[in-house]
This record gives structure tokens, sequence and C-alpha cells, in this order.
């Protein structure tokens, strides 16, 4: 209830004062959403253009506020470890994954901070979960958030689904720098339309 609650009323809000455009939208059966990270209104945003149920990985530091915290469980969020592997995070993403749930992971790891650059570069930790699960990806393109207090207009286009043939190959940093470099690839695609 509380996550429903939460996501129409984002859906409203950002309509009305962000004039919200969505493109495409998203499979049945569990995916790996990647999309590109300019604010922290990006997660309510993309949850906000789909009517399907998301879960998200969030930096542990969100958690440290015990009502916060809570409140972000509420919302399917659950806490990364940034500075590590955390294959605990990593762990619990694949299983919800192979739970046919729906998984919003920013593989970029932070905001971009760089206004030069299209997109930042692509974390390899997260090749290790596309990689251990059998779920397709869908990359994402969200514009605007970074210039919310200019009322700029919201946009998400959602890309098509895409597999990785890498999955037949022995797991490895190369394995991982392929997978990641296929992200940024349809990411920049999407972008480019």
């Amino acid at each position: 209830m509380i996550y429903w609650f939460t996501r129409w009323a984002a859906y409203f809000f950002v309509k009305i004062f962000f004039r919200l455009k969505v493109y495409g939208n998203i499979p049945r059966g569990g995916v790996i959403l990647c999309p590109n990270h300019l604010s922290n209104f990006d997660p309510p945003v993309i949850a906000a253009s789909t009517q399907k149920s998301l879960y998200f990985m969030a930096k542990k530091e969100l958690f440290k506020n015990p009502i916060f915290g809570w409140y972000l469980r509420k919302l399917h969020a659950f806490p990364v470890d940034r500075s590590t592997f955390d294959r605990g995070a990593f762990r619990k993403a694949i299983s919800l994954l192979n739970a046919d749930k729906n998984v919003l992971i920013f593989p970029e790891g932070t905001r971009k901070k760089d206004p030069t650059l299209k997109l930042g570069e692509i974390k390899r930790a997260i090749s290790y979960i596309i990689y251990n699960t059998k779920k397709k990806v869908v990359p994402i393109y969200i514009k605007g958030t970074d210039r919310w207090m200019r009322f700029k207009k919201f946009e998400v286009r959602f890309g098509k689904p895409f597999d990785v043939e890498e999955r037949g190959e022995k797991f490895s940093k190369e394995v991982a720098e392929k997978i990641s470099q296929k992200i940024k690839q349809k990411i920049l695609e999407i972008m480019d339309e």
C-alpha cells in the first residue's frame, strides 16, 4: 500500500508540475532496468513512469536514519555499499530477478557529475548481476530531472530489452567490461533517437 500510494502521488506530482512524458514500457517477467542518473528525482520519476512494481538498489547512506530507512524499504529499496563489491546486495538483486521482479539499478553508480559527458562510466559490478541471471536488460534514458528547479519537462524513454551473449563465457573482468560497454551503448542509442 505504501509503495503504490507513493507511486501514484509521484505520478500526479511530476505529471502536473513537470509535464512527464513516457515512451515505451517494461515487458512482463522481471527485467533489469538500467537508466542514466541525473538527480535524486530519478527513482520516483521512473517508478511513476510504469504501472509495474519496481525494486531499487540504493546507497546504504540513505538507510542511516531508521525512519527514512523503514520508508525506503517499504518502497522496495534495499541498501548497497558502493565502496566495495557488495555481494549481499548483489545476491539480493539476483534473488529478486529470479523471482520475476523488476530491479532498477543505476549502472553509473552515482549521479553524473560532468555536464560535458552524455553518460558517465558504467560500473563493472552491474555486469555480475546481469551475468548471473537469465533476465533481459532494459536501457532507460531519463531527461530533465537535473533541471527540476527550472520546472523543465521530464522525459523517460524505455528502450528495447536486450540480452547478453557473454553469459556463455566464463565470468572475468573482460566479460564484465563487454557487458558494461553494451549497456552504455544501448543507453546512448536511446539518447540519440
